[in-house]
């Protein structure tokens, strides 16, 4: 197989698994979504993680449902970013991963909308309310209505595939697998709450966050500060 027969294979069968999923039944109106931008914004520089012992960390370390009803701040986004990706080894060395971020409260230089989260800053995608419709992507709307912030684990097949076998699909979802953990493994060790979510209709995540043909969200991360 070429490498592009390689990446159109894999787009439609992630398509034809997602079709086996049935979608929310809120309404999702693409057209009403706010428009794309290109604007970006300078995250505060990460801090290091408070002085806590690994295996501490990883005996607390569990899926939380409850989290306060208020705002991140930047400072704490920015290191759960940072310290979540700069841990986190994908094959071959390449970054077919990255994350967006839906933010339905204010963290203030941010504002609510939809960020790419790139080398320390968030490059904004849509600015503007995008609550409603980031709970008719998730199976359960709650999550969007507990959290302030939803991350999506995005992969990117093209560059991948253009190097290895159609087999480096299923290495791509264990890439995005340690980034989840090391998701929790920070969230954990700062005090924060979060939890994975893999109930989701792709078709919709990738409008709301713009995503090309060969980028596939493939796990959703709830992220809050604790009751």
């Amino acid at each position: 197989m070429t490498a592009l027969e390689r990446i159109e294979a894999v787009v439609s069968l992630h398509a034809a698994m997602d079709r086996t999923v049935s979608s929310s039944e809120l309404p999702f109106d693409a057209d009403a979504l706010p428009p794309v931008t290109c604007e970006f914004v300078e995250l505060p520089a990460p801090t290091s993680l408070p002085a806590r012992g690994f295996a501490d960390v990883l005996q607390a370390r569990r899926s939380r449902y409850d989290p306060a009803q208020t705002a991140l701040r930047a400072g704490e986004l920015s290191n759960v970013l940072h310290h979540s990706l700069v841990s986190s080894p994908t094959a071959g060395g390449m970054r077919e991963v990255t994350v967006l971020m839906g933010l339905t409260r204010p963290c203030d230089p941010l504002g609510v909308g939809v960020y790419r989260y790139a080398q320390g800053r968030a490059e904004a995608v849509r600015l503007g309310e995008v609550r409603e419709h980031l709970r008719a992507s998730l199976l359960q709307p709650e999550f969007v209505d507990l959290f302030p912030v939803l991350l999506f684990v995005v992969a990117d097949v093209e560059a991948p595939l253009e190097k290895y076998a159609m087999r480096h699909y299923r290495t791509m979802h264990v890439d995005a697998g340690v980034l989840v953990q090391n998701l929790y493994l920070v969230t954990e060790a700062m005090g924060l709450a979060g939890c994975a979510i893999a109930g989701f209709t792709d078709g919709r995540v990738a409008s709301l966050l713009n995503l090309a043909t060969t980028q596939l969200p493939v796990m959703a991360f709830a992220l809050g500060r604790p009751s």
